[in-house]
């Protein structure tokens, strides 16, 4: 705790040090643990209804009481997914597990309006691809049926081509429009 401590920044000179030196007061201070472990409490407050597609990583990590590292997988995810339309998606964040979801004790809100919807019409071929739903088969089944049925192309015509299997067409439905 003395001024010389500063001469080890890397980059100081001496002749920076010294020009420094005459405004340099380092005071000792001593710290009260339990003072800081009753702000720390007053400040935390028990979360009991978590917006899942809204809310920040720092109130995931507190409503589903999971290390901050895992919170923020969950909006990295939920950035990929472009939302979170069922809270079992969170058993595909990895790192997520079943005692996780079991054990929560707040209550997951799901607004599925804040869901971003990708267009089967317009959206190009990599952001297709950047969905964690699908694989480089089903995009390339997706853009050769838009192609081939142009602004007719719709949905419905997706889902009755069987162009993708059933369990990927359901996975992906929510997150689709025409």
């Amino acid at each position: 705790n003395h001024s010389d401590d500063l001469k080890k920044i890397y980059g100081m000179n001496p002749a920076l040090f010294d020009s420094l030196n005459n405004y340099i007061e380092i005071v000792q201070v001593d710290i009260d643990s339990n003072k800081i472990h009753e702000q720390k409490n007053s400040l935390c407050t028990k979360i009991t209804s978590l917006s899942l597609n809204a809310a920040r990583s720092d109130s995931i990590s507190a409503g589903l009481k999971v290390p901050g590292f895992l919170a923020g997988r969950i909006v990295k995810y939920r950035s990929l997914l472009g939302g979170y339309v069922d809270e079992k998606q969170l058993l595909e964040v990895y790192g997520f597990s079943d005692s996780v979801l079991s054990n929560n004790t707040c209550e997951i809100v799901i607004d599925t309006s804040l869901i971003s919807r990708l267009s089967i019409r317009e959206t190009n071929f990599k952001t297709l691809l950047m969905h964690p739903y699908l694989e480089l088969g089903d995009v390339k089944s997706i853009v050769k049926m838009r192609q081939f049925y142009g602004d007719q192309f719709n949905l419905n015509k997706l889902e009755h081509s069987k162009a993708l299997a059933d369990s990927t067409f359901n996975k992906i439905y929510p997150y689709l429009c025409n």
